[in-house]
């Protein structure tokens, strides 16, 4: 088993409901980790749609808390690195506001 990651972008107050998942690339992420994140400032939610419906989240699936980096600390990430879908959603978050809040739901 490995880590995945999957990207939350917020927008309209929908936490939650738009996200993509990133192709697993241990280098990738390790650029990701790197990103200056902020936690999720309580006592705003998280919703996550699961298997079972609307859940509230405040940690990911390994028990941390959830954070969070604006859209536009992507553009430290050089997209032309990257091939197929994981340039395509860096190249996505790269194009946002980027004061858009992107959670980083780490799985």
């Amino acid at each position: 088993m490995g880590i995945d990651l999957t990207v939350c972008p917020i927008r309209n107050d929908r936490p939650g409901y738009d996200r993509l998942q990133i192709d697993r690339d241990s280098e990738l992420f390790d650029l990701v980790k790197q990103l200056p994140t902020l936690s999720i400032p309580k006592p705003v939610d998280f919703n996550w749609y699961g298997p079972e419906g609307i859940e509230n989240c405040a940690t990911d699936e390994y028990g941390f808390p959830l954070t969070y980096c604006n859209a536009g600390q992507f553009r430290k990430i050089n997209a032309s690195k990257q091939e197929g879908w994981n340039h395509a959603v860096l190249m996505f978050l790269q194009s946002l506001p980027p004061s858009t809040p992107v959670v980083l739901w780490w799985h």
